[in-house]
């Protein structure tokens, strides 16, 4: 290591494939903390810590759609009545964490293999789900999004 180095830092084989420079790099990252695992209390969570537990086998897609419809649920009690999701399709949900978790199985998300093109979804939406994201629903805000505390007068 030079004198000018940082501290904790490791510098890749520029002749390494790209794949072979982002694998080294998560080589890097340290192993999900349990606290990411425990059904205990909401965590947030990073793209990287949800990439690095469905590839450990720790969670599953299908897992994580499981917990969040259990919240939106829970969420939209009486009492609670929070209404973040105005519309939502459990089952659809659950059908695209399946599909995601299948892949993740395999080896990869969707957007390794074969685009698949969605005549139906704006392109956005087509973009998303090509990459493989699990879309969940519609979210509750102002009209056109203007207001700022979030409450919408005709559904909470």
């Amino acid at each position: 290591m030079s004198a000018d180095a940082e501290q904790e830092t490791k510098c890749l084989d520029s002749s390494l494939s790209a794949a072979q420079q982002v694998q080294e790099a998560k080589d890097c990252l340290e192993t999900i903390p349990k606290h990411l695992t425990s059904d205990n209390t909401f965590r947030r969570w990073t793209i990287m810590d949800y990439s690095s537990a469905y590839g450990s086998g720790a969670i599953t897609p299908h897992m994580v759609a499981q917990r969040l419809i259990s919240a939106i649920m829970q969420s939209s009690d009486p009492g609670m009545d929070m209404s973040f999701f105005i519309n939502y399709e459990a089952h659809d949900i659950l059908k695209q964490a399946t599909e995601s978790t299948l892949r993740y199985e395999k080896g990869g998300t969707k957007w390794l293999h074969k685009v698949r093109a969605c005549k139906e979804d704006a392109a956005c939406v087509e973009r998303l789900r090509s990459c493989g994201a699990i879309l969940v629903g519609k979210t509750n805000m102002h009209e056109l999004g203007a207001g700022t505390s979030g409450i919408n007068p005709h559904y909470g």
